[in-house]
């Protein structure tokens, strides 16, 4: 808080560093600044909002098919296996064979 030659007394806002001027005598808002940088408008904060929403829905679709063709994929390494047991003479290998 800062008084100014005038009499007004001016404040800053510690969350968006705008300056608020106010009138000693009446207490009235004078003036107000508005913090200059990176601020966003609304139509600005939307579009971001848009942006990540199709960004989740493009990573649920990517998910969705990697699972639907993981089921496909599982269900063709089953009927190779089922295919290689059927081959066999139905006996497991003994370990102390395979030295």
């Amino acid at each position: 808080m800062v008084e100014r030659e005038d009499g007004d007394i001016r404040v800053a806002c510690p969350f968006c560093q705008g300056i608020l001027v106010i009138d000693r005598e009446t207490g009235a808002l004078v003036h107000s600044e508005r913090p200059r940088g990176d601020r966003k408008d609304f139509e600005d904060l939307l579009s971001e909002l848009a942006e990540a929403d199709r960004r989740r829905e493009d990573a649920f679709r990517q998910a969705f098919r990697v699972e639907k063709n993981r089921e496909r994929l599982l269900e063709k390494k089953f009927r190779r296996a089922r295919e290689e047991a059927s081959q066999g003479d139905g006996r497991p290998p003994n370990p102390l064979d395979l030295d």
